[in-house]
C-alpha cells in the first residue's frame, strides 16, 4: 500500500505533485506513495539535449522548462497517453434543497 516500484533510466526525477518522496536503487525507483497513486512521464526526449540533459537554452533554473514551450509540451503530452494501476472515480451529488 505504502510502496510503489518500478525499473527506469530516468534521471532528474522530480515530484511536482505531491510530498511523496522515492528513492533509486540501481534502475530500480521506490516511491513511498503514502497510499496514493504515482504516475509519471518521462519529458526527457523533447527537451533533453546529447547528453540526456535538459537542454540549458531552455530553462532558466536548470529544472522548469521556460513558459514560452508550454504549448509545445501541450501538444507532445496529446500524444502521449497515462494508464493509471487502479483507476477509480469517486462521485458525491449533493442533493439541492
Amino acid at each position: 500500500k505504502g510502496r510503489v516500484e518500478d525499473e527506469t533510466e530516468l534521471k532528474n526525477i522530480l515530484n511536482i505533485n505531491g510530498d511523496e518522496t522515492f528513492k533509486l536503487e540501481g534502475n530500480k525507483l521506490i516511491w513511498n506513495s503514502n497510499g496514493k497513486d504515482i504516475f509519471y512521464i518521462d519529458v526527457n526526449p523533447l527537451f533533453e539535449n546529447e547528453n540526456g540533459d535538459l537542454d540549458d537554452e531552455l530553462t532558466g533554473d536548470g529544472a522548469h522548462v521556460y513558459a514560452s514551450l508550454y504549448q509545445e509540451w501541450d501538444e507532445w503530452l496529446k500524444t502521449r497517453g497515462i494508464i493509471l494501476k487502479k483507476p477509480e472515480l469517486v462521485f458525491e451529488i449533493e442533493e439541492k434543497k
